[in-house]
């Protein structure tokens, strides 16, 4: 980022605000692109095929009721002690055991109620809604937990506030949270290192910098480094070129590592099961979910089950730098 001084040698001031708002604006457009993943895509599609589809916001502005039946698989409930829960029950199977955990899977075949979130009738979706909330808040916290120990299809994160983070059960078993003394607050937890390394492994053991506790040091490198020369005989090629990465993995964060890690380079090869990965189907326009987990990457369909799908994993993996894999424990 410039400053109000030093622009550049060469570079005008004109010219380097232009250049300036120029990586700006790619920035942001890099940045929503990231984390809006398909909304800006469903829109798209929308506007091109006006015959066909009908672009409506995610929630119904008069009612307050979701328009997207994904947003019931994402529910956000409030548990009977006042702690607010996020739900993640995208696919089929997730869906039937949370709303077996509600009590309510008998509407999942009943004739009035086996459709509502796709309805077009609000009525019919406003009552669901509100039906799925209320029997979210008939639980405790420790009641949900409990659910979620009988029956490891469903699950909820809790809404954590101030340093409750810290002290979350798979941040601590993860070892992503340092203890460290300090000289004048005694012993302070904070997040350790957010990459665990075998051959260099980050060591976090001294306490914070005091304010300002290296500035004469940083300041004085600063004033005496010699800008930068472009080098001419840099390679183009993209930084994670000649990598090749295997994903073993479904729905969307671990995949959507590896698509960031595409798009500087590397060779990435999907595994996924016969049918695709859940994230094709997850709206109604076909790949429209998957856009960002799928972009730039090669993919096979393999029954890792079986002793012959197994043997092609292996063979991929054979010529792989690097194993990604997203799976829960067991």
């Amino acid at each position: 980022m410039l400053g109000r001084r030093g622009v550049g040698v060469g570079v005008g001031v004109e010219e380097a605000q232009r250049v300036v708002e120029d990586l700006a604006e790619v920035h942001v457009v890099q940045g929503l692109a990231a984390h809006d993943t398909w909304n800006w895509i469903v829109r798209l599609v929308a506007s091109r095929y006006a015959d066909a589809f009908t672009a409506v916001p995610r929630v119904d502005e008069g009612r307050n009721v979701p328009n997207s039946p994904l947003a019931y698989r994402l529910m956000v409930g409030l548990s009977k002690d006042g702690r607010w829960l996020q739900f993640s029950q995208t696919s089929e199977r997730l869906w039937q055991a949370f709303m077996r955990s509600l009590g309510l899977d008998w509407m999942l075949t009943d004739p009035k109620w086996k459709d509502a979130p796709t309805s077009d009738d609000i009525d019919l979706r406003q009552e669901f809604w509100e039906t799925m909330i209320s029997a979210v808040r008939d639980k405790t916290v420790a009641e949900w937990n409990q659910a979620f120990d009988d029956d490891p299809d469903v699950f909820a994160e809790i809404f954590r506030h101030g340093t409750e983070l810290l002290h979350h059960p798979q941040t601590v078993h993860n070892h992503q949270v340092v203890t460290v003394e300090d000289p004048k607050l005694g012993a302070v937890t904070f997040p350790g290192a957010l990459v665990r390394m075998d051959a260099t492994p980050a060591a976090i053991e001294h306490p914070a910098p005091a304010l300002d506790e290296h500035g004469t040091e940083l300041r004085g490198r600063t004033r005496s480094a010699a800008p930068a020369s472009p080098d001419a005989t840099a390679p183009t090629a993209p930084p994670l070129a000649g990598v090749t990465i295997v994903e073993l993995g479904t729905f969307y964060a671990a995949p959507f590592g590896t698509t960031i890690l595409a798009d500087y380079g590397a060779r990435v090869i999907k595994v996924e099961q016969l049918d695709g990965d859940p994230m094709r189907s997850i709206m109604p326009f076909p790949e429209a979910g998957g856009i960002k987990v799928l972009q730039g990457k090669e993919s096979v369909a393999v029954d890792i089950t079986s002793e012959a799908g197994r043997e092609i994993v292996l063979d991929l993996v054979r010529d792989a730098d690097i194993v990604m894999q997203s799976f829960r424990a067991g």
